[in-house]
């Protein structure tokens, strides 16, 4: 099991990177989801998700700009930056998804039995509608703020779903890395083999180890010897 932060190959059932120490993303509960009617599941199939937030620049300004809002009487203008930023940035992402759930299609049919395009095809799709679901939430509490009916629990819960979407993309993001990781690693030893069966393939033919050899020239005796 890989560590996406170190390299480090851990024992199957780590938690941790005995390296680093860093949570091994492939280890978070996983089993069927539960409330996504949306989402084509199979019952059969473990699907991982994040067991901690994925802490970046954008996401604490949301939370910290909220947070201010909400509990130190602060403006909205930082709130409304921070919102505009988180969507920008999602709806460039979102223009990724088709191309995405395309090789996702492409590896399921050569690999049936593979369960890895099911797992980042729920991560990425769950991913994206929990954010969805949390802008739609922070544009309710917005226009709600403009008629004085706004309710604080509405912009946490909205701020928290885009959190919860952040994390699962950035979980799907993090073990793509390591698929790719892995299988660099194994045509890497392929390789490896190629290299030496074509290596012991060309010394076989040009006379190398394990070729037969020509009797050495027998040197005339003469009165020279001491033997």
């Amino acid at each position: 099991m890989l560590c996406v932060a170190c390299g480090q190959d851990n024992p199957d059932g780590s938690k941790y990177c005995a390296k680093c120490n860093a949570l091994l993303p492939q280890m978070a509960p996983t089993g069927p989801p539960g409330g996504e009617s949306l989402l084509e599941l199979d019952e059969n199939t473990e699907y991982p998700r994040p067991v901690g937030r994925y802490v970046s620049e954008v996401m604490h300004a949301l939370t910290w700009a909220a947070h201010e809002f909400l509990e130190e009487d602060g403006e909205l203008e930082p709130l409304l930056d921070s919102v505009d930023e988180v969507r920008q940035r999602f709806t460039e992402f979102k223009e990724s998804i088709p191309t995405i759930l395309e090789n996702l299609a492409d590896q399921q049919a050569n690999l049936p039995e593979d369960p890895y395009p099911k797992q980042m095809r729920y991560l990425n799709t769950r991913g994206v509608q929990l954010y969805e679901e949390g802008l739609t939430l922070v544009d309710r509490f917005l226009t709600d703020l403009e008629g004085d009916s706004a309710e604080a629990e509405t912009l946490v819960d909205g701020i928290n779903k885009i959190l919860d979407g952040n994390d699962h993309l950035c979980l799907c993001i993090e073990l793509t890395a390591i698929r790719v990781h892995v299988i660099q690693r194994e045509l890497e030893k392929i390789e490896v083999e190629e290299n030496k069966a074509e290596l012991a393939e060309a010394m076989a033919a040009t006379g190398g180890e394990g070729a037969p050899q020509d009797e050495p020239t027998a040197v005339p005796v003469d009165s020279t010897d001491v033997g």
